[in-house]
């Protein structure tokens, strides 16, 4: 079987070569974009965290006028609110872009500020669900 497989290869060399190629190429491009998209959400979670303390009401940002503010905060900062379902029995918290949390039902909402108390109440991430 072994001596028919390479006898084939050898016959096929260039449609093979070109075929690894072409798989290896592939397998790059997605890696670079999995890197690119994973980078560029860590960016905007170091950028929204700046945010956020550029905001507050103390320290030399409070200082700055309603314009000035603009200028450094041009967008809306990330709501990083999770949420939970009061009837869940797997103990899941949700971040409010995630389809978990989009599904349930406003009644059966509970929102936590933070992952950190989401997880401090005993809940873990969803696993459909990503910062």
């Amino acid at each position: 079987m072994i001596p028919i497989i390479i006898k084939w290869v050898k016959d096929n060399q260039e449609q093979v070569i070109l075929a690894v190629a072409i798989v290896a190429i592939s397998l790059v491009s997605f890696n670079i974009g999995r890197i690119y998209t994973i980078s560029s959400m860590n960016k905007a979670v170091e950028y929204t965290s700046a945010e956020l303390s550029l905001t507050k009401d103390s320290g030399p940002a409070s200082t700055l006028n309603n314009e000035e503010k603009t200028k450094i905060n041009p967008s809306p900062a990330l709501d990083l609110r999770v949420i939970v379902s009061k009837k869940s029995t797997t103990k899941k918290y949700h971040f409010l872009w995630c389809p978990g949390a989009k599904q349930m039902n406003e009644a059966n909402k509970i929102y936590f500020a933070s992952e950190q108390e989401a997880q401090t109440a005993g809940y873990s991430l969803a696993g459909n669900c990503r910062m």
